[in-house]
Parts: structure tokens; sequence; C-alpha cells
């Protein structure tokens, strides 16, 4: 659950909370520095990772790609529905298929 999320990344001294001084049923979140360096972290991460799966393709065949994943993600009844498609079409015995349907 969200709570579950929240409550560990303040455990682990992430973010940081306080009520809201003009409506004090409402928790405002921030990054703390340490939460701040860890997103600098993952982004330079996810940076590396990208481009090391990306390494076997040409700049037209990223682009190709990027276009294609764009195709799924905007898909009218959503991408989720779209994966789970093509999913069930590859699993003849039916398997459980997990994700929620977009609405």
């Amino acid at each position: 659950t969200v709570h579950g999320v929240v409550k560990r990344l303040r455990a682990r001294g992430f973010i940081s909370s306080h009520r809201d001084a003009a409506d004090r049923r409402l928790i405002l979140y921030q990054l703390t520095p340490s939460g701040r360096r860890l997103v600098r972290e993952l982004i330079d991460l996810e940076a590396v990772t990208t481009e090391r799966i990306l390494a076997p393709l040409s700049v037209p065949q990223r682009h190709q790609l990027l276009d294609l994943l764009r195709q799924i993600a905007w898909e009218p009844t959503g991408a989720v529905l779209g994966i789970r498609r093509a999913q069930e079409r590859f699993h003849s015995k039916g398997a459980p298929v997990t994700g929620r349907r977009a609405k």
C-alpha cells in the first residue's frame, strides 16, 4: 500500500513529513537530503541501465522502439489491457495474468 511505502521511506530517512498549516488534516511529505541523493543515484542508474539495454540498437532502431512503445502505452483501452491480451494469446491454457485493467 501507499501507506506502507511512505512508512518505509520515513523509517529509512528518505522523506520527512509535517502537517499542513492551512489544513491540519493534510500531511505533507518531502525528500530529505539523503532522499534527494538516492533519487539522483537512481536517475543515474536508470540512465546507465537504459544505455546498456539499448546499446545493440542503432539510433533509428531506438526511435522505432520508442514509437512502438508509445503505441502500446497509448492504446485506447490502456497499456495494461493491451499487455493482458498479448499474454492471453501466448498462454493457451489460460494461465492467470497479473495486473489491473486500465480505466
